[in-house]
């Protein structure tokens, strides 16, 4: 009669380690090889409508400045020397009905003199393309012209009629 063993033999610990980690390393090569939807070329594009919060002021990240200098006041008729405005948050809204609306908070100091205040306009917009176009309700005026893009929004704005632009960068 011939003996046979029948104890299982024992694999080394770090063989099955290593198996482990070939596994991974061929499933992180295959994701990495795998088509992407979000491609640069890929045709579809998000739906543009939608909230958007606001991220900078000519590149610099909320709170910034969208106005430094003297200012007059044609409600007061009043001249400041010097008027700070510092945008501390803000969005823009754009509507299914083609509607859009904007509000931002303010910090306005006019000669050393701080207030806060609440900004709101809207209006009508049309896409075409990348390009955005803004027309302003009754009662305000002004028309802006900006980019969209999947998922941003650029706009350049005269916030207070100082004749005073600055870029606004929205992004969602």
């Amino acid at each position: 009669m011939t003996h046979t063993d029948t104890t299982p033999t024992r694999r080394r610990p770090w063989v099955a380690l290593i198996a482990i980690a070939c596994a991974w390393i061929a499933i992180a090569i295959a994701l990495g090889c795998a088509p992407s939807s979000d491609s640069s070329t890929s045709p579809e594009q998000t739906d543009p409508r939608g909230m958007y919060q606001l991220e900078a002021i000519n590149f610099v990240t909320i709170p910034s400045k969208a106005y430094h200098g003297p200012y007059f006041d044609p409600v007061t008729t009043r001249f400041y020397n010097q008027q700070i405005v510092m945008v501390n948050r803000g969005s823009i809204n754009l509507l299914n009905n083609g509607n859009w609306a904007i509000a931002m908070d303010l910090t306005i100091t006019r000669d050393g003199v701080v207030s806060t205040k609440a900004y709101y306009a809207d209006g009508t917009y049309e896409i075409d393309g990348d390009e955005l176009r803004l027309a302003t309700r009754n009662g305000t005026t002004g028309t802006a012209i900006g980019t969209i893009g999947d998922g941003s929004l650029s706009l350049t704005l005269d916030l207070l009629g100082a004749k005073t632009t600055r870029t606004y960068d929205f992004g969602r």
